[in-house]
This record gives C-alpha cells, structure tokens and sequence, in this order.
C-alpha cells in the first residue's frame, strides 16, 4: 500500500470515496482481517492487541486480556447518507465514534515517523538528503471553524522549505527500509530550527492567500454587526428609563462578543516525517 496516495493532495477524490480509503487503509496498516460485504459495508478482524489500538486502551494489561475477546469481528457501514441494511453493523463514516477513533489512533501512530524515497537503483554509493516533512492542521477561527491541511518540507542541509517539495517527497515511492548512517548526509540544521522555519513558511503561506483576505474582511464585517447590536441593546435599556448601572453587563456582553466573532488563525503542527531523500532525485 503506498504511503500517501497523491490524490489526497491534489484533492482529486471525492470526499466520501477518501473517508473509505481512509477506514480500510487505516484497518489494514493495523493488520486486521477486512472484507468488503457490500460496497459500503466493511467487515474487520481484530486481535485484542489491534483493538486496544484503536480503542485507545492500554496493550497487554489484566484489563485488556480479561475483558475483550480474542478477536474481535466489526461490522461498518461507510455510507453516511443512508442506514445499515445489517443489523450487526455500526456506522464508521465521517463524524462518528468509529472514524474518530481511527482517526485519533492513526495520529497517536503516525505523528512523528521516518521513511526513505526509494531510488531507482539501490547501491551503497546513493547519498540521502535528510528532510523533514510537518503536516499542519490550520484552522480559520471566527464563529465557526474551518480546517485544512498543510504540508511543508524543510531540508536539514540547506534549509531549504516549502509545500511543493513536500509534496514532491510524499507523492514519491517511499518505505520503511533503515538508511545505513554512512550513507546519510550530515545534516546543517537542527530539528527545532527547522521547525521554526516550517512555522514561519505557514505564516507566510495563510498570508498570501486572498481567501484568507476574504474570509478576515468578512468576519470582521459581522464583528461590527455584532457589537453594533450590543450597543443598540443596552442604549435602548437606558432610554428606556432603566435605573440600573449596567456598565458591568454591557462589558461582559461585549467580551463574549469578541470571544465568538474575531477572527484568528490557529496552526499547528500534527505530523512528522523523517525522510532520507536519493540526493540526485531531491532537485
């Protein structure tokens, strides 16, 4: 099964086709026994030690060997848009107690991991560039919160960073193989640099992006809409002959405004990869 199929970064696959390659993906990098019964209906095998892993349980103790079967058999229903024909199955599409489990156990897997580009030829005379790949969750904030994902590579020797390049790696062959350390480039950077390199690219990145404009233009807009009202609610109690002093309310009113509706811009970082990268397949 290939890394990352590069159509999750092109964005070419329908969503609900990629919740599916996600859940069946996900199952079989576990090891668990999978067999489609229909083409939205998914039966997995898991041992006791594959369902501690997604359970978030802990592996190997009194309470996991004594209280979860052998193997355990789900039954998951990916087609979010209609009901289970079987009774024995559960939904495992996007948003449900499943597909956050698999999502949660893939990250707790797969955040900080290493990999090698596979070259064309295997030889010990191939020098690998170390580069290190984030995945980046960034989220505009405002009164409701819309996500996307960032990838960004930093090379280790020259510090050279960007989303092209990252992709350019993850849309590689890649596998687990181990580098012999001989065969790896002495690397100029360290990983905290290179992090706050990775970081300053994001910022860049969301702030040359008109949609990140459009959206901050927006929000603002409704800002001012908002404590326009605010201030018309408490101006009308005071017309209307109200004694009370309401200074303090019309502060808190105002705060709980502005902790809804300013706009921000939250990113971090949620995956990491370690590649060593052919150095004449690199640029």
């Amino acid at each position: 099964m290939p890394f990352l199929d590069s159509r999750y970064l092109t964005q070419a696959v329908a969503p609900a086709e990629h919740d599916r390659m996600f859940v069946a993906g996900y199952l079989s990098a576990l090891g668990a026994a999978t067999q489609w019964i229909d083409e939205s209906l998914l039966r997995a095998e898991l041992t006791r030690d594959q369902l501690c892993e997604l359970e978030g349980r802990p592996v190997r103790t009194w309470y996991a060997q004594h209280s979860l079967p052998e193997l355990a058999t789900l039954y998951l229903w990916l087609d979010g848009a209609s009901q289970a024909p079987d009774p024995r199955a559960e939904s495992g599409a996007r948003d449900t107690f499943r597909f956050e489990l698999m999502r949660r156990s893939a990250r707790r897997i797969g955040a900080v991991t290493r990999l090698r580009m596979v070259p064309r030829h295997e030889g010990d005379e191939i020098r690998y560039v170390p580069v290190i790949v984030f995945g980046f969750e960034v989220a505009l904030c405002c009164l409701r919160r819309t996500r996307k994902a960032v990838a960004v590579a930093v090379d280790l020797r020259s510090g050279a960073a960007g989303e092209q390049l990252a992709h350019r790696i993850l849309e590689s062959r890649l596998d687990t193989v181990a580098v012999p350390p001989a065969q790896v480039l002495r690397r100029e950077l360290r990983f905290k640099h290179a992090f706050e390199i990775a970081c300053e690219w994001v910022k860049d990145c969301v702030a040359r992006d008109e949609r990140t404009w459009d959206w901050y233009h927006h929000a603002v807009r409704r800002l001012r809409v908002e404590l326009d009202q605010v201030e018309t609610y408490f101006a009308e109690q005071t017309r209307t002959g109200e004694t009370a002093d309401l200074s303090a309310e019309r502060a808190q009113a105002v705060e709980e405004v502005r902790r809804r509706f300013s706009p921000r811009v939250e990113a971090r970082a949620v995956l990491a990869a370690l590649v060593y990268c052919p150095e004449e397949a690199l640029y």
